[in-house]
């Protein structure tokens, strides 16, 4: 499958739809999901919801009920993908998107459960929608006051100190979530990865000061450090 290049915006303008009615009193979350909204024309509905798919807030051309229900079961469709991309040890899956004939989904973890869901009219997702999703996604998670994830690419949630390694050129030395550098001591290493889950990891089994044992993961080719709490990223 391959995404729609960006479109200008006035290209979408004969497709957007008003914003319906609302059943529920505005929030400090509405300007942002509107903003969303009013930039990226072909999106019907944007929803955020929280660890149950419970909508905290949403803004939406479809009725009231189509928005919220839409969290409750991308959670549940989420959480599927989640468990799938462990069992390949693909390591946390936080986004996917999907393009039908109707309906275009594209959903968005933000971390500590919560979600952002948008439909889209079918056929037109395409990089701007995603670029303003991620946009949101940053927004919504300052304003919910909710820690960058140390999943999240966007996030800047997880760093690592690396040292000097006589037999594996560098190793960790220590890493933060965004609470304070942690020490670790390196217990093994191995390499994991390939076939589905894409370029080959560099995975460290190390052991924080207070005996817990965690996976710190090194991928060459993104340039980016992963982290599992279990010594094995297909176990977490």
């Amino acid at each position: 499958m391959s995404r729609k290049r960006t479109r200008s915006r006035s290209s979408y303008i004969a497709l957007r739809q008003p914003e319906a009615p609302r059943d529920q009193g505005e929030t400090s979350f509405t300007p942002l999901l509107r903003r969303f909204f009013r930039e990226a024309p072909q999106a019907l509905s944007v929803a955020f919801a929280d660890v149950e798919g419970e909508c905290v807030d949403y803004v939406s051309a479809l009725p009231p009920f189509d928005a919220k229900i839409a969290g409750a079961q991308l959670r549940t469709t989420l959480n599927d993908v989640q468990t799938f991309a462990k069992r390949l040890a693909l390591g946390s899956a936080y986004a996917f998107e999907l393009q039908c004939e109707r309906r275009d989904l594209v959903v968005r973890a933000l971390g500590d459960g919560y979600l952002m869901t948008v439909i889209a009219i079918g056929g037109t997702t395409d990089q701007n929608l995603v670029d303003r999703a991620e946009e949101l996604a940053l927004a919504l998670r300052g304003e919910a006051s909710i820690a960058a994830a140390p999943w999240d690419p966007a996030g800047g949630g997880l760093q690592v100190e690396v040292r000097a390694a006589v037999s594996w050129g560098t190793a960790p030395a220590a890493y933060d979530l965004g609470d304070g550098w942690r020490p670790v001591e390196v217990l093994g290493r191995w390499e994991d990865g390939g076939g589905l889950a894409g370029g080959r990891l560099q995975c460290f089994l190390v052991r924080e000061a207070d005996g817990a044992e965690r996976t710190l993961a090194h991928d060459v080719a993104l340039g980016r450090w992963l982290l599992w709490d279990r010594a094995t990223p297909g176990e977490s």
